[in-house]
């Protein structure tokens, strides 16, 4: 319990503070103190208590009694804002849920600085939460944390924070995607800021640990350990690991740095991706990238009967007499031809939606031309390179693009990153 007496100095002060027309930092961080001084939180979660009280104090008393209340609120408020949106940079759902509750309370939102949070707050929690029950719209092969919505990508655990292009823990925190089931590898790079703690990486059914402290690395396959032998993790570098699983064997080789150091025979093979800080480890993750076991395609022979190389989702409708290019903006599909010296471009009629990419390469080098398909209708273009131009034209002949000719054309690319079906034939024009 605090008596009027000695309050009365601190309090008189800190009445003063608050009539300057003017609340510089200096003053705020002396008044945090004082406030730490007399017990402000402990004022809080008695208010009760204090209410009886005030009625004793003379009217001056209470009235920087008041303020000191008002004043552990907003400072205990600017404390669950700074969770808040560390908890949406982050995407922790249920931290930022946490911290919404805490501050719709009517001590609190009627706060200014609350007041004016909250509706952006509640709409990055819908925001959130109708991404959580949709499922991720797209997964990326390739995620290099350029963008907070990077940890998106991601089942996330722990904090996270992305800035400058990399993805950094403050605390126990982990990595996980489920859509490992057809990966052949998976890389990492990642800079430990300090050799303590663990980082764990688990890949299909394997468990590889690095014991950063003590410069050893273990690896689990089901209940199946290895002992401990040497690595070397550089901290504050970047650093690669780098896991590939073999078919021939079934069994996962493990590189760090660019050296093989273990080769791991595989048990039930898992879909799991999952990396993992604990024991006191932070770094910053510079990149996470998959590569995929090709799956049977049917449709990619018969392509190249016609002249052209298929990759991605790409297949032959023989009964409509077209090639269906089904990508995305992360994964692509497309069609390729070798062109002949006679060949100085292609007509081709296309329908679809999304952007379609007409790419030239040659001697090293490349160019394109990037176009906006409409849905529901079909366009006639004729792909054109000579004198010295590269142009897409209409089916009246008018450009829609076109710039200079950089280099001799020796192949041609068409690419969909979202929707086109490109009607056969594929006529090439000569000179």
């Amino acid at each position: 319990m605090i008596s009027g007496i000695s309050c009365l100095p601190i309090l008189a002060s800190l009445r003063a503070a608050l009539d300057q027309p003017v609340f510089p930092g200096k003053i705020l961080v002396w008044l945090l103190f004082m406030l730490s001084i007399v017990g402000w939180v402990m004022i809080l979660s008695k208010i009760v208590h204090l209410r009886k009280v005030r009625s004793t104090l003379p009217d001056g008393t209470a009235t920087v009694l008041d303020d000191l209340v008002a004043i552990g609120r907003r400072a205990e408020s600017q404390v669950l804002l700074s969770r808040a949106n560390e908890a949406q940079k982050s995407g922790a759902a249920k931290a930022l849920a946490d911290c919404i509750i805490e501050l719709k309370k009517p001590e609190r939102a009627a706060i200014p600085s609350v007041a004016a949070a909250l509706p952006r707050l509640e709409a990055a929690l819908r925001g959130m939460q109708d991404a959580k029950a949709t499922g991720p719209a797209r997964l990326s092969d390739r995620v290099t944390f350029d963008a907070t919505g990077d940890l998106a990508q991601f089942e996330t655990a722990g904090t996270w924070q992305v800035n400058a292009g990399v993805a950094s823990n403050n605390d126990a925190a982990k990595l996980s995607r489920k859509d490992a089931g057809n990966a052949k590898s998976v890389q990492v790079i990642l800079a430990p800021n300090a050799k303590r703690g663990t980082i764990t990486l688990e890949f299909r059914g394997l468990k590889v640990a690095f014991d950063l402290a003590s410069g050893l690395f273990a690896t689990q396959v089901g209940d199946r350990t290895t002992a401990p032998k040497p690595c070397n993790v550089v901290e504050r570098v970047p650093n690669t690991l780098y896991l590939a699983y073999l078919e021939d064997g079934n069994h996962t080789t493990i590189e760090l740095n660019g050296q093989i150091i273990g080769d791991i025979v595989m048990g039930e093979l898992g879909d799991a991706c999952i990396l993992s800080l604990s024991g006191g480890a932070q770094a910053q993750i510079d990149e996470i990238a998959f590569t995929r076991i090709e799956a049977p395609n049917p449709g990619r022979s018969a392509i190249r009967k016609l002249g052209w190389e298929s990759t991605g989702n790409a297949s032959l409708d023989e009964k409509a007499g077209a090639i269906s290019l089904v990508g995305t903006p992360n994964t692509p599909a497309s069609i390729s031809s070798q062109v002949p010296g006679t060949t100085i471009g292609y007509t081709v009629e296309v329908k679809g939606d999304g952007a379609f990419r007409i790419q030239l390469l040659g001697q090293g080098g490349e160019q394109h031309i990037d176009l906006k398909l409409v849905t529901g209708e079909t366009q006639r273009l004729t792909v054109r390179w000579a004198a010295g131009t590269f142009a897409v034209l209409d089916s009246n002949g008018v450009p829609l693009q076109s710039s200079k000719l950089d280099r001799p054309v020796t192949e041609v690319h068409f690419t969909a990153f979202a929707q086109a079906t490109l009607t056969l034939p594929i006529r090439p024009n000569r000179q």
